[in-house]
């Protein structure tokens, strides 16, 4: 089962121009078995994605949100709702497990080869480590669940190290295209082994690492991105 684990919309994210009507319709395109918001400004009401979910049964629509912490992006599955303090990762891993929640660094390694200085794991470092045995030491990955090693808006060569560092680790491996527009949706992926029909299904997959980053190439092919 295919799900893009890292879309935004209009509807919680400023800076994304993706309508909800246009992400069903490129996800049936593309042959997605469901998308993840994670929207910046927190999950979704609720109510307001069961509303969604109704009218679109044939997608899976499931709720997140992307935090930004000192160590980066965090997406976190399994929050209902934005709680105080958790752009402090520490705060935020704590509460994460209060809740049965699941953890992922994502994009981590964005800009880390091309403009080492934007990168925001290594935010204000330079230079930034060169070996993957250093680059590992870094305390964001002890606080996460899993890694994303195939983001949509992430160079090839930056997700490469994403995977390295996961390996390395042992981390489980995720994808997603990161959408802001349908530009990219349903191409960087998570392939997940069991039927996911809703929430409970997918906190259970995650916390099993039942699943793995994959790219979906236009004609259909998956490549497959296994991590430890």
């Amino acid at each position: 089962m295919l799900i893009d684990l890292h879309v935004h919309t209009v509807r919680g994210s400023s800076d994304s121009s993706l309508k909800t009507d246009e992400l069903v319709e490129e996800a049936a395109r593309t042959g997605l078995d469901g998308v993840c918001l994670t929207e910046h400004r927190g999950p979704w009401d609720r109510h307001e994605l069961a509303a969604l979910q109704e009218r679109h049964p044939g997608l899976l629509l499931l709720n997140a949100m992307e935090v930004e912490t000192s160590f980066g992006h965090l997406t976190v599955f399994g929050l209902d709702r934005f709680v105080g303090g958790i752009h402090d990762p520490v705060t935020l891993r704590r509460i994460a497990d209060g809740q049965g929640a699941f953890v992922v660094l994502a994009h981590p390694f964005r800009y880390f080869l091309s403009l080492p200085e934007r990168n925001l794991l290594y935010r204000g470092q330079f230079p930034v480590p060169a070996v993957i045995e250093e680059i590992a030491q870094h305390p964001a990955f002890a606080l996460v669940d899993a890694i994303e090693v195939n983001n949509g808006g992430t160079s090839p060569t930056e997700n490469a190290v994403a995977l390295e560092v996961a390996r390395y680790l042992g981390k489980p491996t995720v994808g997603g295209s990161d959408a802001h527009s349908t530009h990219g949706l349903g191409q960087s992926v998570t392939a997940f082994d069991d039927r996911i029909t809703g929430t409970d299904d997918f906190l259970a997959a995650l916390h099993a690492s039942r699943f793995h980053a994959a790219t979906r190439a236009p004609d259909g092919v998956l490549t497959h991105a296994l991590g430890g």
